[in-house]
């Protein structure tokens, strides 16, 4: 035991609640490591790759096979839907070279059983799914319908959206902001409220940044015994209205270098730097600037464009 509690002493004027503290259940899967049975790769020869996966879950994985490994690649990998970046000094001719030496063999294909999103109907009103699973504690999930982190592939939503025409660039560091407020951290309302008072276990927020109209989500991971159904309307509360009385000019100044410190962090390493140059890449429709745009709309954010 973590805890003694003989050393408690009795006292009738405290009252003293135990919460247990329960695991929650871990389900992933992933590739741990590959590797050549030789250091030596005989030219146009085949060989044997060897791999291997590990499953931290408490459940086995059942009804996989190398078929069925397949069968996702062809459905969801395509050289044509790839986009390779690559940051660091090197010389942009070299580079391309080795590029085209190490990727052109490899022929756009048509992907076999691929899959159409669809764009969803005009949403009227608010959309619940309650799903049911043998888990230790009860979980939240709510997303708010963002607009385009492009300027030019926003469109005009419905009243129930709450979103209108003519929305920039600077609305996607703008919900960043306001992500990180309630739920970025030690100093967020989700820590104060919900951890500090005993409420949830964990928590955090995800913004979409896409071509096309996304979703700013906020997960709460609540402690067991806590039943979600009956703390989601103060859940609510928090976001749409609790909010709005810390946009202040000390706690964005906070937040902002916050999340400059961040994301400049991202910087220090190449690998990083690639991954968030690759992100806002793609999310600008290919703008090689957006990046830096989008630093620059994180920096210059005023209190009354947060309201």
């Amino acid at each position: 035991s973590i805890s003694d509690f003989q050393k408690l002493k009795e006292d009738s004027s405290v009252k003293t609640i135990l919460l247990p503290v329960l695991a929650n259940q871990q389900s992933n899967l992933y590739i741990d490591s590959c590797w050549f049975d030789s250091p030596v790769h005989p030219l146009n020869q085949t060989e044997k790759l060897n791999v291997r996966i590990k499953n931290l879950s408490d459940n086995n994985l059942e009804n996989i096979s190398v078929k069925s490994c397949r069968d996702f690649y062809k459905t969801h990998y395509s050289p044509d839907n790839a986009t390779l970046f690559i940051a660091g000094d090197l010389y942009e001719n070299k580079l391309l070279e080795m590029v085209e030496k190490l990727y052109g063999s490899y022929e756009p294909f048509k992907l076999e059983n691929a899959v159409t999103i669809k764009t969803e109907p005009v949403q009227t009103k608010e959309k619940i799914k309650i799903i049911t699973h043998n888990v230790n504690s009860d979980k939240i999930l709510i997303g708010y319908k963002i607009p385009a982190s492009f300027e030019e592939n926003n469109v005009v939503f419905n009243k129930f959206n709450n979103l209108k025409e003519g929305y920039t660039i600077k609305d996607i560091p703008s919900l960043e902001i306001i992500g990180k407020i309630l739920a970025g951290g030690q100093s967020s309302l989700f820590e104060k409220e919900l951890i500090n008072r005993q409420l949830a276990s964990s928590y955090f927020y995800y913004i979409e940044r896409k071509l096309y109209p996304g979703i700013l989500y906020f997960y709460v991971d609540f402690n067991a015994g806590i039943k979600a159904e009956d703390w989601k309307e103060m859940v609510y509360s928090l976001i749409e209205s609790k909010v709005s009385a810390l946009f202040t000019e000390e706690e964005i100044t906070r937040t902002v270098n916050s999340l400059l410190l961040y994301l400049y962090d991202s910087f220090s390493d190449i690998s990083s730097f690639s991954s968030l140059l690759g992100e806002m890449f793609v999310a600008s429709g290919k703008n090689p600037v957006y990046l830096i745009d989008y630093l620059t709309s994180i920096k210059n954010l005023k209190v009354e464009e947060l309201k």
